[in-house]
């Protein structure tokens, strides 16, 4: 299995206005600047409502944060950051999944 990246679309309904997620947008952003991570990573966009099956399914049900890199079996040793839910190493915060990007796939790094 390679990594899944996981966030909400850009425009979703939650109390009748239309919303977007800050840490997601950071991370769709990161793939407009390196559009190779699209091919490089497993890209899902899942709706916002909870429960979001397929996040449940991989990490459980007290898992269901965005955005959220689930980190792949080739990908060696996880970073110290990484949390783990039902034998899978995961990140949930976008400074987290930005720095493992940049460290795994040789891409810039945020800069200070």
């Amino acid at each position: 299995m390679k990594d899944q990246l996981f966030f909400l679309p850009a425009d979703f309904q939650d109390d009748g206005a239309a919303w977007y997620c800050r840490e997601c947008a950071e991370i769709r952003g990161l793939l407009t600047y390196y559009p190779q991570l699209g091919r490089q990573v497993d890209v899902q966009v899942l709706d916002f409502p909870r429960p979001r099956a397929r996040l449940v399914e991989l990490l459980g049900e007290a898992h269901q944060n965005l955005p959220t890199l689930i980190i792949g079996d080739e990908s060696g040793p996880p970073p110290a950051a990484a949390k783990q839910a039902k034998g899978r190493f995961f990140l949930d915060d976008a400074a987290g999944i930005g720095e493992y990007l940049a460290g795994k796939y040789g891409i810039g790094r945020p800069h200070p």
